[in-house]
């Protein structure tokens, strides 16, 4: 585990992390070259003391020096075409012996925060929904939330700007039915299965009527409800399940929240994780279940230096 007062430590972190994020970085291809980067390395320095007092005395900047080489290639042949001597790709600043960063002349630091781990957490929010906040980890997918309307039992999925019925869209993932209407009881799943042909959830829906799953900004962009019914939308469709649960399943979790919080340790949104949420909404609607501390340390992370550099 990395000792954030370490300093020498962290700062070796962040350097070994920015080299491997430029190692593993992916080539930029199209149908004649390649372009990539190669013998990422960087340049020998080291800052003293009395370099970070000078570079606070007279404006300057302390970073490392990031250098490598540019290729091109021939796409489908692989032959190389031209190459760069090496060069700059970045500086990556350096931290301090003080854990702290100098920029133009001017000494800035970090302060350490916490951060909500990604995972499934239910609550009882101030308008009196319960509701299943999924929140997803850095870089894994787009945080949503599952909620319950108290006035009429019906289950909502809010994604984005958009507020669907979760009913039609776990028919078209392909739920069992007789599973959900267990795990619902009969009254709670007639009150959901009215809302199987609403407008907005189909449009929602249609989005993924594509050959490949569609990018998740243009999901969040759902046509708005139009006031009429839709003709029948076919919820067996394989390209709609297959791109609907390819879009979940972009939506990463830390399986030993879910674990706790759910009683299963997801690592990504399916529909099991869905159905799941719902239940625990119903136990801590009914005053079953305690809601979730989100606040609690538990469930956070410690950001610091090397999570934001």
């Amino acid at each position: 585990m990395l000792d954030y007062a370490d300093y020498d430590q962290v700062r070796q972190d962040i350097l070994d992390r920015t080299l491997d994020a430029v190692r593993t970085l992916p080539p930029l291809v199209n149908a004649r070259y390649t372009l990539s980067v190669v013998e990422p390395r960087y340049e020998k320095k080291v800052f003293t003391k009395a370099d970070e007092k000078s570079a606070l005395l007279k404006n300057g900047t302390l970073a490392h020096r990031l250098m490598g080489s540019w290729v091109v290639k021939d796409t489908l042949t692989g032959k190389e075409v031209a190459r760069t001597n090496p060069m700059t790709l970045m500086h990556v600043p350096h931290l301090t012996s003080l854990g702290t960063f100098v920029h133009g002349g001017v000494e800035l630091a970090v302060a350490k925060q916490f951060r909500l781990r990604s995972g499934v957490y239910v609550r009882k929010t101030e308008d009196g929904q319960t509701e299943a906040h999924i929140n997803a980890a850095p870089r894994g997918g787009s945080s949503f939330r599952v909620f319950m309307d108290p006035d009429n039992a019906v289950f909502y999925l809010k994604h984005g700007g958009n507020k669907v019925p979760l009913f039609p869209v776990l028919r078209a993932l392909g739920y069992d039915q007789d599973k959900l209407k267990t795990a619902w009881g009969d009254d709670i799943y007639r009150a959901n299965e009215q809302q199987v042909n609403k407008p907005h959830a189909i449009n929602w829906l249609q989005r993924f009527q594509t050959a490949s799953p569609p990018e998740p900004a243009a999901v969040e962009r759902a046509a708005p409800e139009t006031g009429a019914e839709k003709e029948a939308f076919d919820f067996n469709a394989a390209d709609v399940r297959n791109n609907l649960i390819d879009h979940f399943s972009r939506v990463k979790l830390d399986p030993s929240v879910t674990k706790q919080t759910l009683g299963t340790g997801y690592e990504s949104v399916t529909p099991d994780t869905l159905v799941d949420s719902t239940k625990r909404i119903l136990r801590v609607a009914r005053n079953e279940d305690d809601p979730d501390d989100r606040d609690s340390l538990e469930y956070q992370t410690v950001q610091d230096r090397k999570s934001v550099v």
